[in-house]
Order: C-alpha cells, then structure tokens, then sequence
C-alpha cells in the first residue's frame, strides 16, 4: 500500500457558497418542500457522503495508474492562473474527438493506494459545496445529479470485454489490424483510463449546477444577464462548468486539485473531459447536434468505409467520444431506461418543475396543456434511438439491451397509463396546495413570499423573488 501526501497550503473560504439557510423562512421552506416535493436535508448530506466516496474510489485507481508520485516540483509549476482557462467560452472548448491515453502510458502500481487525509477532506467539502450550488428544483437539483452520477457509474463498469470467440478471433486475425479490434480497442481505451471514468462522474455531479428551473430558450427570452457572459447557446451548460471550474480552482482545494491534475498536460486533458461531459447534455442545440450526428455517421453508421484510410488511434478515439457522450447522455434521461416507479418519480419531478415555472410566470403553458403527448413524443424521437444507439456502440454488452427494454417497456406504459398519471399528478398537487392552505389557517399565519435564495443555494445572478402559487383565502 502507497500513500500520496501533498503539501498542505492555507485554505481559503469561498465567499460564493453558503453553507447556512440564514435567510430562508422555516415556514417557508416546508411549503415549498411539500409542495414541489423538495429534497430534505437529510437525505442531501447522504448523497454527498456517497458522491464523496465514490470519487475517492475512482481518484485511487487515477492515482495508481500513474505508476509514481508526481513530483513536488511538477507540482508547482501548475499555476492557478493557467488553470482558470478564461480566454475562452466552454463551447467553443468542445472537442470532437477527444484524446486518451495509449495503453502502454498506464502504468499500475501493484496493490491498492492511499490518498492523504488532506486530499480527502477536501473532496468531500468540494462535492458538499457543489451540492449547496444547485437550486431547489423539483427535478435539477443535487439528488437528480447524484442520479446521473451513478448512472454513469453504471454504465462505465458495464462496458464489457470480449466474449472468449471474440478474443480467439483477434489471436487468429492479429495480422489484419484493420479487420479484429485489439484487446484494447474492444472499449475504445475507456476502461484503461481512469482520468476519463473519474472525468465522466465528475461532469455527471455538476452537470446542473446552479440550474434555474427553466430552459436555455427561456433564458435567453428573459434577457438572463448570463446570455451576455455566455452568448445564445449552451447558456445552463456553460455557466455550470464556469462556476463549478472557478470554485474548484480556489486554494482550499489544492490538495485534492493536484491529486487530479499533477501537471499541465492532465489539467488540460481533464478540462477537455468535463467540458465534453458536460456540454454532451444539452441536446438542444443545434450546432452541437448536427456535430454529434455527424461524428457518429463516419464511425458506426454504414459509411465506415470513409475510416479505412484513417490512423487507427483517431478512429479509436473518436469512438472513445461518441461512447462518452452516450454515456452521459444516457444517464441524464437514465430514469426514463429503468423500472416503471422510477421513471413516474422522476417524470413527476419534471412536471413538478415545468409547474412552477408556470405559476412564476415563466413559462407561458402549464405542462398540463402538453405532457402526455409531449412524452411519447420524447420517447419516440429521443429515448428510444438512443438507448438503440447504446446498443450499436457494442460495447455495453446485455446492459444496451436492459436499456432499450425499459424504454420501450415505458414507453408503451405511458401510452396506456399517461393521461390517468397526469390527472393524478395534478389532483396530487391540488391536495397538497389545500393541505398547506388549511395549515396556514389554523396557524393564523399570513403566508409570505417564497424567495428563490432557498436551501443554501449558489447566489447567482438575476436572482428573483419567487412566491408559491396563490391559496385560497381562510374563512
């Protein structure tokens, strides 16, 4: 067993996370958490516990694949200033075919390895900061990013290897490498670098951080004062990478921050993952869709013969891409791929979310008006090809095929159960907003405004005061 220690430097406090609820009404607060059905306290510090040993895990198996201790002296000469990557915008950052390592640059130290105490409070304080940075949505809160997280996590330890005919297959044809995948191009070099399965579940956690409980397109209508820091596209993406970046890049985290990146070179290749991960969830944009449709057409579509000229290790890595992006992709709408009461918990979160911002006035219909159809519409154009898309990258083994049976599964559940699930969501929610009326009358106690600075939530920018939906008048 080897222990990694790094120099302990003097921690800063980040004046823009609060880790109080000083300026949230308890009243308030349980309105709104009955109501919305908001996450409650005890189960947020859970899921931070988990995140946290989760990425210690993966940062273990990162460190041991390094085959030494970086040196104090590469150490310091990773500055935070270079670090910061602010000469440019996340979405200009992405890349298409992203660069993993060769197998003969992962060297494993035998046995396990420790990382110092040092390193791993402050994991733990990052992952518990990065909880306090999301908003309290119904549905694009911390609970549904530990969702994603574990999805990929799921996933990444499902990519399967070769089938023993398939390994016999590449002994017998190793003089045609073009013809049989390598041991390791089975997984496109995905389950040999540890930098990129801890960079997947690192995206996954602050993919949504700071989210506003309403689309990019409605941002950009409101004239969000993040659309002049981020321009028209990708405006929730690019802010949640930036705010997530920058708190990451303060002292308190040197530790843990040089553990992950040790010298420029894997900064640099870790920035591209996230940004990749990351920027992989909005699959609205247009330009970002037409680049993903484009790189998947050359690579596993019928015109692979356009890659038969190409190096092999291009070819490879940009399989690697897609593979990342589907995995991400896959685990954002993952409740949608998994056991009926799942899927309806999460699909009521959403419902819940689109209410609201209805009853703040921020978005024009109520979901009422277009859920049931709006589902069958996400599943058909959405869910489905891509759980089949899972299934043609061939490396997810009898998992792609669980996926697709669950999405059509619900699919097909909702066609017959949809209307009857949305009527129920909404009385559901008509006996709560009675139950918390009542409550407020036998209390005697005016009801007031439910401010959007709520849970110990990021302060972000535009910030407004947010009230719960009006009640009825006490008798």
């Amino acid at each position: 067993m080897k222990t990694f220690f790094l120099a302990i430097r003097a921690s800063s406090i980040s004046g823009s996370v609060r880790s109080s609820m000083g300026s949230y009404d308890d009243k308030e607060e349980t309105h709104a958490s009955e109501y919305y059905k908001l996450m409650d306290h005890s189960k947020k510090n859970r899921l931070i516990a988990w995140n946290t040993d989760m990425m210690i895990r993966l940062l273990k198996e990162v460190v041991r694949s390094r085959g030494k201790q970086p040196r104090e002296s590469q150490l310091k000469r990773v500055s935070l200033k270079a670090l910061h990557f602010d000469d440019t915008l996340p979405i200009n950052e992405v890349s298409q075919v992203l660069e993993l390592p060769n197998r003969e640059d992962v060297v494993y130290i035998d046995g396990e390895v420790e990382i110092s105490d040092n390193a791993a409070l402050e994991m733990r304080e990052f992952v518990k900061d990065v909880a306090n940075m999301y908003n309290s949505n119904p549905f694009h809160n911390f609970e549904h990013a530990s969702h994603v997280a574990m999805s990929v996590g799921k996933l990444l330890s499902r990519i399967v290897a070769p089938s023993a005919k398939q390994k016999k297959e590449m002994r017998l044809s190793r003089q045609d490498s073009r013809s049989v995948l390598s041991l390791y191009d089975y997984s496109y070099g995905i389950t040999s670098d540890p930098l990129t399965q801890f960079a997947c579940f690192f995206s996954a956690l602050i993919h949504d951080c700071d989210h506003f409980g309403v689309s990019n397109q409605r941002l950009i209508e409101e004239q969000h004062e993040l659309v002049d820091m981020f321009g028209e596209r990708s405006v929730a993406e690019q802010h949640s990478i930036d705010m997530a970046w920058q708190h990451l890049m303060t002292e308190k985290f040197d530790n843990f921050r040089n553990l992950v990146m040790p010298d420029m070179d894997t900064a640099k290749r870790f920035r591209q993952l996230v940004v990749n991960g990351v920027m992989a969830t909005d699959i609205m944009d247009k330009g970002l869709k037409e680049a993903r449709n484009k790189r998947w057409a050359i690579t596993f579509a019928d015109t692979v013969g356009d890659t038969l000229h190409e190096d092999e290790t291009e070819v490879r890595n940009r399989k690697a891409t897609i593979v990342i992006d589907h995995i991400i992709q896959a685990s954002d709408v993952s409740h949608t791929m998994q056991h009926w009461h799942v899927y309806r918990k999460w699909n009521e979160r959403l419902f819940l979310e689109m209410v609201k911002a209805h009853e703040e006035g921020r978005s024009a219909k109520h979901p009422v008006e277009f859920w049931y159809k709006g589902e069958i519409g996400f599943f058909d154009f959405y869910i489905i090809p891509l759980a089949k898309k899972l299934k043609e990258c061939k490396v997810f083994g009898v998992s792609s095929a669980e996926y697709l049976d669950y999405a059509e599964k619900n699919r097909d559940e909702w066609v017959k159960r949809g209307e009857e699930s949305v009527a129920k969501m909404m009385s559901d929610l008509d006996f709560r907003k009675k139950k918390i009326s009542e409550l407020d009358c036998s209390n005697r106690t005016p009801r007031t405004s439910l401010r959007k600075q709520d849970l110990g939530d990021l302060v972000s920018p535009n910030k407004q005061n947010k009230v719960l939906p009006e009640l009825p008048e006490c008798a």
